[in-house]
């Protein structure tokens, strides 16, 4: 993927992971348990801009300016992507990729997006959560095969 915008915020996100395995060398698990919170909620934005990013290049390559400023107005909009609601919005655009989601994708990823949604969501709403440092950068790296995976279903050259 060579959008700005993801690039920019994976590499913050892959400097958070490696400041994280840092944390997890010198054992401290009550600061891990931290990091872990925190790095979950930055995935989750990860995802949520990916998504943004993804489907507003694509409205810019395939069509006029005034289209492209109402589907970026309503992407703005499109928060915790579960992968319940994404298929939603990509049923949209269009029926194949909402049918990609659905049917192709595998389940060990989209286990990754609802997982990491599900606990962004309960930790900013403060309740306890169970999920560890490896778990969470298990589910960074499902979610990097998801946005490439997206980016080349949404942004292939073929016009749907």
């Amino acid at each position: 993927m060579t959008n700005l915008a993801i690039v920019k915020y994976k590499s913050k996100l892959d400097s958070l992971f490696q400041k994280g395995d840092d944390v997890s060398v010198r054992g401290d698990l009550y600061l891990q348990s931290h990091w872990s919170r925190y790095v979950c909620v930055m995935v989750s934005g990860f995802l949520e801009v990916s998504i943004r990013e993804i489907l507003s290049e694509y409205t810019r390559r395939h069509s006029c300016a005034e289209l492209q400023q109402y589907v970026d107005s309503h992407l703005e909009w499109f928060i915790n992507p579960g992968t319940k609601k994404l298929a939603e919005l990509l049923g949209k655009f269009s029926v194949e990729w909402k049918k990609w989601l659905d049917e192709t994708l595998e389940q060990e990823i989209k286990d990754a997006v609802d997982g990491i949604v599900s606990n962004r969501n309960n930790i900013s709403h403060g309740k306890d959560v169970g999920i560890s440092y490896v778990t969470t950068k298990g589910y960074y790296s499902s979610i990097l095969i998801f946005i490439n995976k997206l980016g080349v279903q949404v942004l292939s050259e073929k016009v749907m």
